[in-house]
């Protein structure tokens, strides 16, 4: 059960809520630590509500201008959503109504329509400084 929930940690930190560094908050700690119970929590709204609330802080920071800004949360989300709220690409042929919808979406083919493979092309898209 232990190695479970350290996959499980490493899944949280490198994927769903993601900052700068290694920590994490300890309520997502608190939410595995029963195996047995981490399905009443709402996976998808705590991932959406963390990465809401990484983009208000960084929003916040670059309007005091203390400090570069930097994004917490699952920002592959953010390419997702482009992918199903936009025309920029189309779904792959035979998968427009898989489930789950990320699997219709050619992340590669995002990024070459965005044109944003490197960080000056990343600070421009989103108007860093």
């Amino acid at each position: 059960m232990d190695v479970v929930r350290l996959l499980i940690l490493e899944l949280f930190i490198t994927n769903l809520f993601c900052n700068s560094g290694a920590t994490m908050a300890w309520t997502f700690l608190t939410m595995i630590d029963t195996l047995e119970a981490m399905n009443s929590y709402n996976w998808a709204q705590g991932v959406l509500n963390y990465m809401h609330y990484g983009l208000d802080q960084a929003i916040k920071i670059k309007k005091d201008k203390t400090n570069q800004p930097s994004v917490s949360g699952c920002l592959v989300l953010i390419l997702y959503w482009l992918c199903e709220r936009t025309n920029l690409i189309s779904p792959i042929p035979g998968r427009e109504d898989h489930k789950p919808a990320a699997v219709k979406w050619s992340l590669p083919e995002l990024n070459i329509k965005l044109n944003i493979a490197t960080y000056e092309n990343i600070k421009a898209f989103f108007l860093l400084p």
